[in-house]
């Protein structure tokens, strides 16, 4: 059984490495400054590069949720 991509791991490889990629929430982008965010996984295997994302999406949701208490 294939493994399916996450949402934030465009289908495509790009350049030969996945990318992390997030919608920043409405209410916050006037605060992180940006639509979107993105960062290499640095690996061109899905199997690898899906553990990672769903690593740092967890860890932006975290970031998400401090930022709507201070702010």
């Amino acid at each position: 059984m294939p493994i399916s991509s996450p949402s934030y791991i465009p289908r495509t490889p790009r350049r030969g490495c996945y990318y992390f990629r997030m919608k920043d929430p409405l209410d916050l982008r006037e605060c992180i400054g940006k639509k979107e965010l993105r960062a290499s996984l640095r690996t061109g295997y899905l199997a690898e590069a899906h553990p990672m994302a769903r690593l740092i999406a967890g860890r932006v949701q975290q970031l998400f949720r401090k930022l709507r208490v201070t702010s």
